[in-house]
């Protein structure tokens, strides 16, 4: 007996097939069902559940039951149709359909819906919406978490949200959606490889080593090794390996014939070879044999093996997977206006939020729900909302820069703002936002420095903060041989000299090649360069410099310049520290002269050197002086030129702007000239109706709060329309062409009145039916 609530399971388990023929009615299928033999060939016998033991084409026959139902119930089934390739894949996979049946359907899901805002303008839609969807958490991560679970999945992540997408629609209808934008976090499929075995038995493990790839074999080699072909491989019964690729046709790989094939000579041509556990080659020693704890790299991948050698041949199918972005990486957004829309006509609009797992499901995206809305012109009576773009940078001495742009115009408060910035417990640097009318924080702990778009909306604002650029943003000489130079202009620290003439007119600097390329001085390492000054000083003794042309050797003349960190004070001498210098000695003459590039590095400055080790870690370069005298002699002793770098913001910046909100003009400022009726004419009908039966035409550029009037020639009243647009400063109000009687007016030439506190208005327009 089966109690309420317990699982019957399957009662039964039938199959036939073309020659024995399917039942054919309700007795003989009810027969089946119950699990009776069928075709009734003989005796009827019970046999409920029977194997099919010739191949054939089959049917199968499953059921449950019986169940008595009187009139009226209702009886709930719950069917998994699962698939596997092997019998106990397929044993695995009905376990966990039975897992989730038991979770009560708890299953991947997608993240939480955006909250969303949308809000009309003049011929164009505001779209915001907040950052939620980033704190979901899928509940089935309870489940692949659990070791224990039949449902576990170690590569299964609990908040897995990666991107929004945005959506418009003109009726708002499942399958009438048209994407205008997608925005998502910076993610990779990260390259793996799928490991089959097609034939033979064998008892020892082979594995994919994602970590000796990405940190030896791609690190050392390049990324570029990894093929991502699909390969054959073969353990063979004599203890050795076979591989050929797939992709190229089946070409067998030969064995490598020189120790790190992969990196000597980039693979090529392509080969295999063998390891041992600790990466060391097999080439000159055991070359294709197989033994326990050996590696096997070949397209890039390396694969892992445990186990005893092969009794029989055994067959791999290996598929490499290439690293691929989800995506286009574009990076997270909050805002987004739709522009060159039409006054009038409805849109809907939302924004939904998707994830990714490298595991299955790959990505799920919550439902479109849809937000209707209908741009329409401002209100004529109202100075619309503006924000300072660009704001004043009134302490500190960074070198970044705040902007601010409208995202929500109706959220816009008026007051005045500030950005700051502090130091977390760890260092870094973060900053905050502040309502200076309020003392409100109401942005806090913001780290992007980066200027992208990744930047919530807050008071109807997106406020981006940008750090600066590493790198050199001024060369300027700061002393010559009589002492400092003036500032030219202000903003420099002395006297410019990138690509113009020093303070003498005997010389200048460059970086050669003619691009005036400030960035050619961080030589692609501005992470080096950092955000200290440098100062290039020429002295008496000048200091040993080593020759790049001559991998580093020491030149057998001095150089007649210091090179120097000055730190982040160049007023204080305490935290000076002298650089190595190299030079590229282009004429080989074993002396520094016009025209040849000076390069600074990171290593303490040694006199007693004679070679410069290549590790040295370069801070800058490159760096040239020109003659421009035609005398050809060095700057004077005594010159300085200093390197200026960009600086990043402190605790002890701040950025300040304005904001002003939508406001009501005066009756001398309100400008009522501008109302007008669309379409005028109004022609049968017009594209904002969603019918024919429907008639619509509009009165535009009112004041927020008015009474329009309509009358015909001879002075009747046909209609009366209150126009209230304070909720979104509309100036936009809609006419059914339908009289005060709910008639449909006629064809003709009618009079409007717009009567409001701010002054009135009268004009025309026609109607044709």
């Amino acid at each position: 007996d089966i109690a309420p609530g317990d699982v019957l399971g399957l009662t039964a388990f039938k199959t036939f097939n073309l020659q024995a023929g399917d039942p054919n009615n309700e007795i003989e299928k009810y027969l089946v069902m119950a699990g009776h033999n069928y075709p009734d060939t003989g005796l009827q016998e019970y046999n409920p559940f029977e194997e099919a033991e010739v191949p054939s084409d089959q049917r199968f026959f499953q059921s449950t039951g019986p169940f008595t139902l009187a009139p009226g119930d209702t009886v709930s089934m719950v069917v998994a149709i699962v698939a596997g390739s092997t019998l106990e894949a397929l044993q695995t996979v009905a376990d966990q359909a039975k897992t989730i049946y038991d979770n009560n359907f708890i299953l991947p899901s997608a993240p939480d819906h955006p909250e969303v805002t949308v809000v009309p303008g003049d011929k164009k839609v505001y779209i915001s919406w907040e950052n939620n969807a980033e704190q979901s958490k899928d509940p089935y991560y309870v489940f692949t978490s659990d070791p224990t679970s039949l449902l576990y999945d170690a590569k299964y992540k609990e908040q897995d949200f990666e991107g929004y997408r945005v959506w418009r629609s003109r009726t708002g209808l499942v399958g009438d959606w048209e994407l205008l934008a997608e925005y998502d976090k910076t993610s990779f499929t990260p390259r793996s490889a799928a490991i089959t075995r097609l034939a033979g038995e064998w008892t020892g493990t082979v594995s994919y080593d994602a970590g000796t790839v990405e940190g030896y074999i791609l690190a050392y080699g390049g990324t570029g090794l990894f093929s991502g072909h699909e390969y054959l491989l073969r353990v063979n019964s004599d203890n050795t390996f076979s591989v050929s690729d797939v992709t190229l046709g089946g070409i067998d790989l030969p064995l490598a014939s020189v120790a790190d094939h992969w990196y000597e000579t980039g693979d090529t041509p392509p080969s295999f070879e063998v390891f041992d556990n600790e990466m060391n080659s097999m080439v000159d020693s055991t070359g294709a044999q197989y033994f326990d704890g050996c590696y096997l790299c070949f397209g890039g991948m390396v694969l892992s093996f445990t186990g005893p050698a092969p009794s029989e041949n055994v067959i791999f199918r290996i598929v490499g997977r290439v690293e691929e972005s989800e995506g286009e990486n574009s990076g997270l957004r909050y805002a987004y206006i739709d522009s060159n829309l039409t006054n009038g006509v409805t849109y809907y609009y939302d924004v939904t939020a998707y994830d990714f797992q490298i595991t299955s499901p790959h990505s799920l995206e919550n439902g479109i729900e849809g937000i209707a809305v209908v741009p329409r012109t401002d209100a004529g009576d109202y100075a619309l909302p503006s924000v300072d773009v660009t704001a004043e940078h009134t302490a500190g001495s960074g070198d970044g820069s705040v902007t601010i742009s409208i995202a929500n115009p109706l959220s816009v408060t008026g007051d005045t703002y500030e950005v700051h910035f502090a130091a977390d417990d760890d260092g870094a640097i973060y900053w905050y936002l502040k309502n200076v009318d309020t003392g409100e924080t109401v942005l806090d702990k913001m780290y992007n420095q980066a200027g992208d778009d990744n930047y919530p909306i807050v008071d109807g604002l997106k406020v981006v903060v940008a750090g600066p650029s590493l790198g050199v943003k001024f060369v300027d000489e700061v002393r010559n041989a009589e002492g400092p130079v003036d500032p030219k202009p202000e903003d420099h620290k002395g006297d410019n000299l990138w690509y113009s003439l020093n303070s003498t007119k005997d010389w200048y600097c460059d970086e050669t090649g003619g691009h005036q390329d400030l960035g050619r001085l961080a030589w692609g390492h501005p992470e080096l360069l950092g955000d200290h000054d440098y100062e290039v000083r020429f002295t008496e003794n000048g200091s040993v410099a080593f020759d790049l042309n001559t991998d580093l050797h020491k030149l057998t003349s001095r150089v007649p310049f210091e090179l120097w960190d000055i730190g982040y004070t160049p007023d204080d001498p305490s935290d000076d520290v002298r650089l190595s210098i190299y030079i590229l000695d282009d004429d080989a003459d074993n002396a520094w002269d016009y025209g040849e590039g000076i390069y600074g590095t990171t290593d303490p400055y040694d006199e007693t050197l004679d070679f410069l080790d290549w590790t040295a870690s370069r801070a800058f370069g490159r760096l040239v002086f020109n003659d421009y005298s035609g005398e050809t002699t060095a700057p004077a002793a005594g010159t300085v030129v200093r390197l200026t770098t960009n600086k990043p913001n402190t605790s002890e910046d701040v950025y300040g702007f304005g904001t002003s909100k939508a406001t009501a003009l005066s009756k001398s400022d309100a400008d009522l000239s501008k109302i007008k009726v669309v379409p005028n004419p109004y022609l049968v009908r017009n594209r904002w109706e969603p019918s024919a039966d429907y008639s619509k035409l509009q009165f535009t550029h009112l004041p927020e709060k008015c009474t329009i009037r309509i009358y015909t020639l001879a002075g009747n009243l046909v209609q009366t329309l209150e126009h209230d647009g304070a909720e979104s400063h509309s100036g936009t109000e809609d006419w059914d062409l339908l009289s005060k009687d709910n008639q449909k007016v006629s064809s003709g030439l009618y009079i409007f009145h717009v009567e409001s506190g701010v002054g009135d208005k009268v004009g025309k327009f026609a109607i044709v039916r």
